[in-house]
């Protein structure tokens, strides 16, 4: 049996990138929002789902990964969302660590702090809650 047979689907069903991508985001996100995962992530918590695990309907949580599992199948949707998930972090720590880097620098810019100006801005904290 061909690898075409198996996943008929696929052969029929075509996205754009920008929708495959939105729908891919969603049901990466929903995973954590609805506290279910797919049958092989395994760890503390984890509920395996199944795409008729929810008998009254689907909801915006799992209807992307119905779908999805439906077209690429559960094994080939566990490797699409772990991809995703790690590029989407990759991308969130780089824009942190440049934040972090300008940061620093804002505070290397302001120079060093007298050793009195902490005392005087603790006495002066300590006069305003004197005062209320």
């Amino acid at each position: 049996m061909e690898a075409d047979e198996l996943r008929p689907a696929v052969r029929r069903v075509s996205f754009d990138d920008e929708a495959l991508s939105l729908v891919v985001l969603v049901a990466m996100l929903g995973e954590a929002a609805s506290g279910r995962t797919l049958p092989d992530r395994t760890g503390p918590g984890a509920v395996a789902a199944t795409p008729s695990a929810e008998p009254s309907g689907g909801s915006v949580y799992t209807e992307p990964q119905r779908m999805l599992a439906s077209v690429f199948g559960t094994a080939m949707l566990t490797e699409i969302l772990g991809r995703a998930r790690a590029d989407l972090l990759d991308r969130v720590r780089l824009l942190l660590d440049e934040e972090l880097v300008r940061f620093v620098e804002v505070i290397d810019a302001a120079g060093d702090c007298e050793d009195v100006a902490a005392i005087r801005l603790y006495q002066a904290e300590f006069s305003l809650e004197a005062v209320r």
